[in-house]
């Protein structure tokens, strides 16, 4: 009785430890693809240039456009909604060039930021 209950102990926890390992082996997260680690640089930019007690949200990739420069640079371009503290909202469109400096950080120039018409 008592080799029964051990042997039963012993399957129990090898079955957890292979369900462990599987959960921990599907658990990494998804590489998120170029464009879309372009755009979310370029809005981070954004979010610095403006001031920072607005709100922010950005247009998505399908709304956004990205484009690869001669220079190697992306001119990365889209509109975000500004919400000031009173709760007023403001679409503006946005573009700038983006690039990855020699310590491979994200760097934004040529930032332009209106109000749409």
């Amino acid at each position: 009785m008592l080799t029964a209950a051990l042997y039963l102990f012993g399957l129990v926890a090898a079955g957890l430890l292979v369900a462990g390992a599987m959960v921990w082996l599907r658990s990494r997260p998804t590489p998120v693809p170029p464009e879309v680690e372009i755009l979310r640089a370029g809005q981070a930019v954004i979010r610095r240039y403006l001031s920072p007690d607005v709100k922010t949200t950005f247009s998505d990739l399908n709304e956004s456009t990205l484009e690869l420069l001669s220079d190697g640079k992306w001119r990365v371009g889209g509109w975000v909604d500004v919400a000031n503290r009173g709760g007023r909202v403001e679409r503006q469109t946005f573009s700038l060039r983006l690039h990855k400096s020699s310590a491979g950080n994200w760097v934004g120039e040529d930032i332009f930021v209106s109000p749409q018409m």
